[in-house]
């Protein structure tokens, strides 16, 4: 009775959370003691990194209300930042970490400080215009340092206390910074900036006359969603150790909005469950130039079927029957 009750104190959301991480490491674990393919920790890997990137999303949009698609820009921007402070500063992992989240940073409150001021779909509009904007500076004026269209090639990896190279260190030290990521999150939204920023979403001009800076809580969260995706960034140069302008294409924003639309908006493991649908999906499921197609199908099935994605759906139905 008393686990029971333990359990009980523990938000539905959380659980969920914690039963996508104990599936993941099963799921690894399988693959190491049967010496199966390292190709499915890659994967996995990967979908982990991506995961970081779409939670981050979230806090904008699932609780903020900003609809924003500068994803892409973050992410790039995160990535270039971090392999050039290691190419021209140190091949250190902790100095790309830095050139990483400060240029990212600095990117996220020069969109947030612009983008903030307007609301609706012109917020829409103007942080896609910021998400190309390092596409753009990378494949012209910058085309010298950065590599242009052909990207950067790390040929060393930065020196850290394990070895970069092992795939299952690596993964589980990626699975480690999700938890961490995820524990973050959950504690902003329950600070009092996360409650004004739910207010934000709910009633922005209330909120404004009861004296709340509104700008700068829109810009703040728009700086801690934008550096955590620059940070997703690096942790994906890192793995893959190389990266192109094909990073801060419309598509990966377009991407995370979806992932985050079919996982569901009113928690953070919402996205991660959204991003596994679209994993499995475009490796197993459908031939190259369909996956467009395939996804746009399943999305309007998820609006129309399931309106606040897969994860808010269920939370939906056992709060109904908790009622019931």
């Amino acid at each position: 009775m008393q686990r029971s009750g333990l359990l009980q104190r523990i938000p539905m959301k959380d659980r969920i959370f914690a039963v996508f991480v104990v599936a993941v490491i099963v799921f690894i674990a399988i693959q190491a003691v049967f010496g199966l393919s390292v190709y499915y920790v890659h994967f996995v890997s990967n979908l982990l990194i991506f995961g970081i990137a779409s939670m981050s999303f979230n806090l904008l949009y699932g609780y903020g209300g900003l609809l924003s698609l500068a994803t892409a820009g973050y992410y790039m921007v995160g990535a270039y930042g971090g392999m050039l402070a290691i190419r021209y500063i140190g091949n250190n992992f902790y100095i790309g970490l830095l050139g990483s989240l400060v240029t990212t940073a600095v990117f996220s409150f020069i969109v947030g400080a612009v983008a903030t001021r307007i609301r609706g779909v012109y917020f829409f509009l103007i942080t896609f215009g910021f998400s190309m904007l390092p596409y753009l500076l990378i494949r012209g004026p910058t085309r010298e340092i950065t590599g242009g269209q052909t990207g950067m090639h790390m040929r060393v990896l930065p020196s850290f206390f394990f070895d970069l190279k092992n795939t299952y260190y690596y993964f589980f030290f990626i699975l480690v910074l999700l938890i961490a990521v995820y524990i973050l999150l959950r504690y902003i939204i329950a600070s009092p900036f996360g409650r004004n920023l739910r207010c934000i979403k709910e009633n922005e001009l209330k909120l404004s006359s009861l004296g709340y800076n509104i700008w700068w809580n829109k810009t703040l969260a728009v700086i801690i969603s934008g550096t955590l995706t620059g940070f997703a960034g690096y942790l994906y140069l890192l793995k893959n150790l190389s990266i192109s302008p094909v990073l801060g294409t419309y598509f990966m924003s377009a991407k995370v909005v979806l992932c985050t639309l079919i996982g569901g908006l009113s928690t953070f493991v919402g996205p991660l469950v959204g991003a596994l649908v679209w994993y499995l999906i475009e490796e197993f499921l459908v031939q190259p130039g369909f996956l467009e197609i395939i996804l746009g199908c399943a999305l309007v099935i998820v609006i129309l079927r399931f309106p606040q994605g897969i994860v808010g759906e269920f939370l939906k139905s056992m709060e109904l029957k908790k009622k019931g």
